[in-house]
């Protein structure tokens, strides 16, 4: 059986480690109600992803605009690829790339550093995190919300293990922060500019830190960390921090 969250169905068969982090995730959407988190379904919706990724990629200096076909940043994973976009009214403030399974393919954290992760066939690639400049401070919760939508997105097709690509060490110091325990699969490599690392995010492990970091206040409430913590080193980390190529790129600085 499934069951709705955040207008999301989810499977009700779950650990109990999943349904609260279920709760948590449609909880962090609900903190930025000003935005409009949606699949990309549209030809231009998903124009508006690779646009967005292309800004980012250019001003860090990965790559010249010549080198990337109209203005766009995208690779063979796209294809297929289920893309999200925070819409605040009807401008893209932000964007992800989750990379589902298929038979006889690799997912881009695998491509990128030649390794697999377990268990085969049952992990989804979560990447390409952008972040308009305009909405990069931690106030206005875009890359929170992203990972919150996607996490019930995923959800809703039966999965729940996640990867990541070209995670740098301040990218694995902030998802820290948010609560999430990952787990780094390979030795790092020197890729677009950065040291980044593959990673798995261990979402059972994570249970207790995301609920000390978004769950119930002192009094009852939902707690709203924008409220609860000085955020500046977590505001800088998001705006100049990424998963890289396949894992996504940094926040734009735009």
């Amino acid at each position: 059986m499934s069951r709705p969250v955040a207008g999301i169905q989810v499977e009700e068969g779950s650990s109990r480690a999943l349904r609260v982090v279920d709760r948590i995730a449609a909880r962090v959407v609900a903190l930025s109600p000003n935005l409009k988190f949606a699949v990309a379904v549209t030809a231009e919706e998903r124009e508006a992803s690779f646009r967005l990724r292309h800004r980012a990629v250019v001003e860090r200096g990965w790559a010249a605009p010549a080198d990337l076909e109209d203005g766009l940043e995208r690779d063979e994973h796209d294809a297929d690829a289920l893309l999200l976009v925070a819409w605040d009214g009807e401008v893209p403030v932000g964007t992800a790339r989750f990379v589902f399974p298929a038979p006889g393919h690799l997912l881009p954290t695998e491509a990128a550093f030649a390794i697999r992760v377990e268990p085969v066939g049952q992990v989804v690639d979560a990447g390409r995190f952008v972040v308009a400049r305009s909405h990069s401070r931690i106030e206005h919760g875009v890359l929170a919300g992203l990972l919150g939508f996607g996490w019930l997105t995923v959800r809703a097709r039966g999965y729940s293990v996640l990867c990541s690509a070209f995670a740098t060490d301040a990218a694995i110091r902030m998802y820290a922060r948010m609560g999430f325990t990952t787990v780094v699969l390979a030795p790092p490599r020197e890729l677009w500019g950065e040291t980044r690392s593959p990673i798995r995010w261990d979402i059972p492990a994570s249970t207790a830190g995301l609920e000390r970091r978004w769950g119930m206040g002192h009094e009852g409430g939902a707690r709203d960390p924008i409220q609860v913590e000085a955020e500046a080193e977590t505001a800088n980390t998001m705006a100049s921090s990424a998963a890289g190529p396949s894992g996504g790129p940094p926040p734009s600085r735009t």
